[in-house]
């Protein structure tokens, strides 16, 4: 785990790609609490946020964006999506960013997580570190560790390691509409 420095900054790569842009202050969390005080009372972010993690959490709602932007250094810790947990990027411009400055950061699906839990329905994603999981995922057609629709999803870095459900994948789209996925 990485030492948190007051203020943890750097940049959504980690200094990973070649190329310069500035530096983000996350705040920082430590419980699920903390992450849900973000939200209003329909679960919606209420403003943008950059986000460390402190400490491991469990989500068990979906939290939308709501046209926000959310950047989540995982700080070598694991969210963990149990039930219903979901992170949803909509409205129009809604944006999940992800890192790790840590090692071993991941977003895991519970045994009772329906999949697709980093959801993205009119919003964008960008992947720049971390693992999202959905290996134990194991309800039939809810797969997939990431899931978008009428969306961007952009993989600078990390993983993405799917379910085990039937016709799981781990980045799914609904046909005949593609998931334009960079490397």
């Amino acid at each position: 785990k990485v030492i948190l420095k007051s203020p943890h900054q750097h940049c959504l790569c980690n200094d990973a790609l070649d190329h310069t842009h500035e530096l983000l202050s996350f705040e920082k969390i430590e419980t699920a609490q903390q992450f849900a005080a973000l939200f209003n009372s329909n679960k919606e972010l209420k403003a943008p946020v950059s986000l460390v993690l402190g400490a491991d959490i469990t989500l068990d709602a979906e939290y939308k964006l709501a046209g926000h932007t959310l950047d989540l250094c995982l700080n070598g810790n694991t969210i963990t999506m149990q039930g219903k947990g979901r992170i949803t990027a909509n409205g129009g411009t809604g944006l999940l960013n992800i890192t790790d400055c840590g090692e071993d950061g991941a977003i895991v699906a519970a045994e009772d997580s329906r999949g697709g839990f980093i959801y993205a329905y009119n919003g964008q994603i960008g992947l720049y570190g971390g693992t999202v999981d959905a290996t134990k995922v194991s309800i039939t057609g809810y797969g997939a560790a990431i899931y978008v629709d009428k969306t961007a999803f952009t993989m600078y870095g990390g993983t993405v390691i799917g379910g085990t459900a039937v016709a799981a994948a781990p980045v799914a789209a609904p046909a005949p509409v593609a998931a334009p996925v960079a490397a």
